[in-house]
């Protein structure tokens, strides 16, 4: 070993220091822009399912109410040309079609009503719901009462008869519950719609804020520590050269 190499300078330790403390700085602004850039991306992944979730529960409140809009008409439909003998078909056919609808009618109310166990119904669709002089739960009650006696004694409905006129009153007043039940859904589906673009908004701006504040907060001082180091670096070299300049004179 020659006595160049023997008298070669040790590295710094304030040097050596001072770059690992600027690499930790370093890390340590990697790894808070990933955490506030993940806790974003969860913050806005759940306000999305929740408004998508929304979305969908109405949707669904439409379909099984138009269902049984749809399901009710059809009933009474058939009920009047078995009660005045006017077969398009077969009777039998048609009370068959009937008895289907019904079930049908039945089905619809039941996923209806589940919508609601975990959460209670919307106050303007509950209005509207319940309003007097009845409930559409109990005019529905009467009215499948009334379809079930239709079922089980045919030859005792008549145009005439109490049971048959009743049905036929209480139809038009449960298909405007129904038509004024969709009507507010359909409000609370444009409302819906609108805090969705709203959010979409408020994303947006909190994304522009997060990166303006993480430009202000993590990367500047980052890049001043990498500026840091690598002046620590070339003064380093530089004072490596300048001794083995020395050195070799």
């Amino acid at each position: 070993m020659n006595s160049s190499d023997s008298a070669m300078p040790l590295p710094n330790p304030e040097t050596s220091e001072a770059i690992v403390a600027s690499q930790r700085r370093i890390r340590i602004a990697y790894l808070s822009a990933l955490v506030v850039t993940a806790l974003l991306g969860v913050a806005v992944l759940v306000a999305l399912l929740q408004a998508a979730a929304s979305q969908q529960h109405t949707a669904d409140a439409i379909a099984l109410t138009s269902d049984q809009r749809m399901n009710l008409q059809r009933i009474t439909m058939i009920a009047s040309l078995l009660a005045e003998e006017v077969y398009s078909r077969q009777p039998e056919t048609l009370r068959a079609e009937m008895r289907e609808r019904t079930g049908l009618l039945e089905a619809a109310r039941a996923s209806y009503q589940a919508l609601y166990q975990a959460s209670p119904m919307p106050p303007r669709v509950a209005v509207v719901y319940n309003s007097p002089p009845a409930s559409l739960d109990e005019r529905l009650d009467e009215y499948l009462e009334l379809v079930r006696s239709f079922e089980a004694t045919p030859s005792d409905w008549t145009p005439e008869s109490a049971a048959f006129q009743r049905l036929i009153e209480l139809t038009p007043q449960m298909r405007e519950q129904f038509n004024a039940i969709i009507t507010v859904y359909e409000g609370v589906q444009s409302e819906q719609a609108a805090s969705l673009r709203g959010l979409a908004v408020l994303i947006f701006g909190a994304l522009i804020v997060v990166l303006v504040l993480e430009g202000i907060f993590i990367f500047r001082p980052m890049e001043r520590a990498i500026r840091t180091q690598q002046n620590l670096l070339a003064a380093e070299i530089a004072q490596r050269r300048t001794a083995e300049a020395s050195l070799r004179r």
